[in-house]
């Protein structure tokens, strides 16, 4: 009877199969104690998850998993099928840390006991695909579901019907990874054939397989086709008297749904979003993560629909549910999972800011919930990383720092070895896709344990309303973000917004758009650089663009406090000079902010206090070259000797304990041994490869790493030896000797007690700007190594007006203890003797004190 039970259930035909396990338990209550162990927990807990009966199919599971571990132990083979299913129940509520757990403890008996080649091992895989699919790494995905189509090839044969399961996933997943593929239409028609020979074309698996063609179907444009085979499903579901709240009804509205909406059928794609949510939300809950996204769908079918107003109200929800979801899930995935994660609802924040500023005129205090979404989104992932390695190092948990310590360690070795040929990498024994696996697991265990985003300090919500209780009189804040036009897909076309906030303002945060974001992207960021570099008069051209627009509404005189966004990462707003002559440097103190919550980390009191002594560790003219060669990439910078010397002497004299590094000990490795000074002065050049010049790079390197992806890797500081590894065409060779310390290594700095860390050279602050999370590259780097504030440059620098600025930003530093103030008012002391903005303002302050 378990057997029937388990085949009706695989045929899809729920209610035989209930009546053969029901038969079953009327003959397990007949055996001994000694001899029953939930013999048929799993067939029960396996029909009622298809049932979508999950909280019956837990209370059994976590029954069955107890009783089979006190009788048979902790490693039993008989524990994989129970924890399979547990894991499987997780996935489908929501749960992912503890799905990726008990799936990993699946795996590791079935390892021990079968291989990993094993059918036992294939179904805990499948379970991983699903996993990585919920989480957004598509390509694991896919590798997963490779893995488990080529076991149960090779263990069941073609025609079976786990086999025909496997392709429908494998199907779905290529098609997710590459749309344009024909493939994945081609490995559906085969599962297709495969359950058809086995069970016919009435049966609910072939029902299921075709709602695996109708995704397909929709996913390549074809609304009709797609359409009519999922109301073929829907019919075969029907007849197999499917119950009204399966999941497959709730998955076939919501497809139908997104196809009507393809389709401009507004209305018609509103109604079924709202059967979906009804099932979803009677299924599981309004708080799964399905749910939340079906919200954020049907918010732009209202907004297509001209119902912007009802739009924002379902976004106002999704998008806190979203935010709860990082709280919830973030603690158990690696770096590269959280930005994967976060990739997959990131844009429906940005639907939310297109929304709120369509609507503010009605609804003015949207405008306060896009500024506390940002204040709780922007940066995310680097936050993640600072606390992470803040709370691991003040923990004094010493096995917690050993583990910490081990993950370094084998990022240095994927970094060493990424410029290795296939030869190389065999004969030191070195395999780069393990070291990966390894250190995404050790970060995961290092953010669980150090209790990331669970702190009640970390998960405290502030709002616009705080910041504006906090800011003082004289000070403004402008918080700037980006979106896009949409119209049923977002558009390349792209607006800039600020809200501003002051003691002054009123009820809500003032709005500006900026609407050429697209041309600001392009042409004229490189207007204004040439200008800057070039020393050209733009004539107001770049202040009318970037800032005219927000400085109506900001007074002379005020400090402004602001969150860049975007283009706005690669701008110094002091730079930008007006018509009349005058630059913002004259007429505002303005200072850059990842967040806002920065400022709300600002103590009350502005006091200043001189400087005593302290640890200061000056690096600079370093020897590039073996033998330097006129016309090198990288040239020598005898000014910054100069420049050393200078602040020697100037920190010496106010008693400070100084190491200086230059020449030949100005090397990579002298900088990574660095214990936390509490000044760290770096005066040489800066190293940037941006991605287009990376993709056209002839690359001999094996692996396919997505560390090698890291845009931290084409970024960094050049130190001794630096100019002979840059003459590599590879970006890549510069972690097969020392010569370029990149920002990806940056990270691992010990710089946890440095009060400011000071990059004089050229273009220390270029880097890739990513939406939402700034510029990945030094500053970003330096900032999760530990440094509270930082100095770096967006352009080439003069190194003679360097020094002067340099000796006169410490001088009044150390006089007054307020970094921002001195850097402020050296900056205007050069201006008075070189007016053209190259010469002062290439410096950028981040962070405050």
């Amino acid at each position: 009877y378990l057997t029937m039970s388990k085949l009706y259930t695989s045929i899809g035909n729920y209610q035989e199969a209930e009546i053969a396990l029901k038969k079953a338990s009327r003959y397990s209550k007949s055996q001994s104690k000694e001899d029953k162990i939930s013999m048929n927990s799993e067939e029960a807990s396996q029909l009622y998850i298809k049932q979508a009966r999950y909280n019956q199919a837990e209370e059994i599971l976590s029954s069955s998993l107890k009783a089979k571990e006190k009788k048979l132990g902790m490693d039993s083979k008989e524990l994989t099928p129970t924890l399979n299913l547990i894991a499987q129940l997780n996935i489908l509520q929501g749960n992912y840390g503890l799905a990726e757990k008990t799936i990993k403890r699946s795996q590791n008996i079935s390892v021990k006991l079968f291989g990993d080649s094993s059918l036992s091992y294939a179904e805990s895989a499948l379970l991983m695909e699903s996993l990585y699919k919920e989480l957004g790494d598509a390509p694991k995905a896919e590798q997963q579901a490779q893995l488990v189509y080529n076991i149960r090839k090779k263990q069941l044969g073609a025609k079976h019907l786990e086999v025909a399961n496997a392709l429908n996933r494998l199907a779905i997943i290529k098609l997710y990874n590459n749309s344009k593929s024909e493939l994945p239409e081609k490995l559906i028609f085969e599962a297709l054939e495969i359950i058809k020979f086995n069970t016919g074309e009435n049966s609910v698996l072939y029902a299921d397989q075709l709602k695996s063609l109708a995704y397909l179907y929709e996913g390549k444009g074809n609304l009709e086709k797609a359409d009519a085979t999922i109301d073929q499903a829907i019919g075969i579901w029907q007849k197999a008297n499917l119950p009204r709240k399966h999941i497959s009804f709730a998955e076939a509205a919501a497809l139908k749904a997104r196809i009507k909406y393809f389709q401009s059928k507004y209305k018609d794609a509103i109604s079924l979003y709202k059967n979906a949510l009804r099932s979803y939300a009677d299924i599981f809950n309004k708080q799964h993560p399905t749910y939340v996204k079906l919200e954020a769908q049907m918010a732009r079918a209202f907004y297509m629909d001209k119902n912007p107003k009802e739009a924002l109200k379902w976004m106002i929800q999704a998008t806190q549910n979203y935010l709860d979801f990082t709280n919830k899930y973030f603690p158990a995935l690696s770096f590269n999972e959280k930005t994967k994660f976060w990739n997959q609802f990131k844009e429906d924040f940005e639907f939310f800011e297109l929304l709120a500023v369509t609507t503010s005129k009605d609804k003015p205090e949207s405008l306060g919930l896009v500024w506390n979404n940002l204040m709780a989104t922007k940066g995310l992932l680097l936050s993640s990383s600072i606390k992470l390695k803040q709370k691991i190092l003040n923990s004094k948990d010493e096995n917690l720092i050993s583990k910490y310590n081990d993950w370094i360690s084998k990022k240095q070795m994927v970094i060493n070895s990424l410029a290795l040929s296939e030869e190389a990498l065999k004969e030191a024994n070195i395999n780069p896709a393990s070291l990966e696996k390894d250190i995404q697991n050790i970060e995961k265990d290092l953010s669980e344990s150090s209790e990331l985003f669970q702190d009640n300090t970390d998960n405290k919500v502030v709002t616009w309303l705080d910041l504006k209780k906090k800011l003082k009189p004289n000070d403004y804040a402008l918080e700037i973000f980006r979106y896009r036009y949409f119209d049923k897909v977002f558009t390349d076309s792209v607006i800039y917004a600020g809200l501003i906030l002051s003691k002054q303002s009123k009820k809500y945060p003032d709005l500006v758009t900026i609407p050429n974001g697209k041309s600001l992207e392009n042409k004229y960021i490189r207007y204004y650089r040439n200008n800057i570099i070039y020393k050209a008069n733009d004539d107001g051209v770049s202040y009318n663009l970037f800032w005219k627009a927000f400085k109506s509404k900001i007074p002379d005189g005020a400090n402004i406090y602001y969150s860049p966004e975007g283009v706005y990462n690669q701008i110094n707003l002091e730079t930008l000079c007006d018509i009349d002559g005058s630059y913002v440097l004259d007429k505002n103190q303005t200072i850059n902010l990842s967040n806002f919550k920065e400022y709300l980390s600002l103590k009350d009191s502005d006091t200043t206090f001189e400087i005593k002594s302290g640890r200061a560790v000056l690096f600079g003219n370093p020897d590039f070259y073996k033998q330097y060669v006129p016309g090198s990439p990288i040239r020598p910078l005898p000014g910054t000797k100069d420049e050393i010397t200078t602040l020697n002497k100037l920190f010496q004299d106010k008693g400070w304990s100084v190491k200086v590094l230059t020449e030949q000990n100005a090397s990579e490795d002298s900088i990574k041994l660095l214990q936390s000074p509490t000044v760290l002065h770096i005066a040489t050049h800066g190293y940037f490869k941006a991605e287009k010049d990376k993709a056209n790079e002839d690359t001999k390197s094996s692996t396919n790493s997505e560390i090698a992806e890291n845009p931290l890797l084409r970024s960094g500081l050049v130190t001794k030896g630096g100019g002979d590894v840059l003459r590599s065409e590879s970006s890549l060779k510069i972690n097969s000797e020392s010569g370029v310390i990149t920002a990806f290594e940056a990270m691992d700095l010990n710089l946890d007690q440095t009060k400011i860390v000071v990059l004089s050279a050229c273009e220390t602050g270029r880097g890739e700007v990513q939406i939402g999370e700034g510029v990945f590259g030094l500053q970003r780097a330096l900032l999760v190594a530990g440094a509270d504030m930082m100095i770096m440059t967006l352009f080439k620098v003069d190194d003679q007006v360097t020094k002067q600025l340099m000796d006169k930003f410490y001088t009044k530093w150390l006089k007054t203890g307020s970094v921002r103030t001195s850097l402020y008012e050296a900056k205007k002391e050069i201006k008075d003797k070189y007016k053209q903005p190259i010469y002062w303002g290439a410096f950028v302050l981040l962070g405050l004190e």
